[in-house]
């Protein structure tokens, strides 16, 4: 035998004679894997979503040991997960759990790789026809917090960026808004991601609602809390007569996201203004077609269809 073909099998009989010992139960690797390996890497709220997640996998997956997990087993238990979204997501974080003990030798296979999970379509949000948003933001004018309303209309903003908002973030003479914050859970904290700091354009319908802002006070605009904004959003819904529409406080960033692409803003600058890490977000999630938009494209389309015809038939 020579000196490769012993070095080989040295290495292969290494490797077969490696046992793994590991006792971790699922409840108890995701305790360490949080803590070790995400938590410093982490947002609070990102942590207190990862937490709830795990919930769930400890009370399906918990007293099993990683190293006995069976293909077979967690396939039944995944099918029966009936609410797609926590089947996702438990799916998602147990399987990121798996490879962390495959990496650190815990285990040498993990078996969710074997597992088959049915996707699920995300449920998009709708956004308010040109008739709708009229309608909408002539209930806000009557609003005690219309203006919080108007502002996350006009400007695209999420709910958090609406209540972080402080009279140094308007910027009236050279028309724009600053966004470099956001409110979650009570505290204002940095956007989530760099591609949320930006700067958003006051248009000329929103302009009229901020001239009248006291800005000698330095402080939040809207100094309410998250669920307040909901209360408000809800009651301008029924002033105007579009509750029970299934329209939600994000409608109002789907519907300037459509406007938006109604109107041939680019993607790139879309995606700018809406703070979106990727144009895929932009374009594919947030733009709808409304019927009245749509039916403006077909009314062009049948001109330039009808115009052609007639200018061949003139040539011939």
């Amino acid at each position: 035998m020579s000196q490769i073909e012993e070095n080989v099998k040295y290495l292969v009989d290494r490797e077969k004679s490696r046992e793994l010992h590991c006792t971790y139960t699922v409840s108890a690797w995701a305790d360490i894997w949080l803590k070790t390996f995400k938590e410093s890497n982490l947002r609070k709220t990102s942590i207190e979503k990862y937490k709830r997640t795990i919930k769930h996998i400890k009370a399906r997956f918990g007293d099993m040991q990683i190293a006995n997990l069976d293909v077979v087993e967690c396939q039944t238990i995944f099918n029966g997960i009936d609410k797609p979204s926590v089947k996702d997501d438990c799916f998602s974080l147990l399987k990121e759990m798996l490879n962390k003990a495959v990496i650190c030798r815990y285990i040498d296979f993990n078996p969710l790789n074997a597992v088959e999970i049915k996707k699920h379509k995300k449920k998009h949000g709708k956004a308010f026809t040109r008739e709708q948003e009229e309608r909408f933001v002539l209930a806000c004018e009557t609003n005690y917090r219309g203006l919080a309303l108007v502002i996350g209309l006009y400007c695209g903003l999420r709910r958090g960026e609406i209540l972080a908002l402080t009279t140094d973030d308007i910027h009236l003479d050279e028309r724009y808004i600053v966004i470099n914050k956001q409110m979650q859970n009570g505290e204002v904290v940095p956007p989530k991601t760099d591609s949320g700091n930006r700067n958003v354009p006051i248009i000329d319908v929103l302009y009229p609602y901020l001239k009248d802002i006291d800005f000698s006070k330095h402080e939040r605009l809207f100094p309410i809390k998250e669920h307040a904004i909901l209360e408000h959003f809800h009651n301008a819904l029924k002033a105007s007569g579009l509750d029970d529409m299934g329209f939600t406080l994000h409608t109002l960033r789907h519907t300037y996201i459509t406007r938006c692409a109604e109107n041939n803003i680019s993607i790139a600058v879309t995606q700018k203004w809406v703070g979106h890490a990727t144009s895929d977000m932009t374009q594919n999630v947030y733009t709808h077609v409304n019927d009245d938009f749509e039916k403006e494209e077909i009314a062009k389309f049948n001109k330039g269809v009808n115009d052609t015809i007639n200018q061949v038939k003139k040539a011939v």
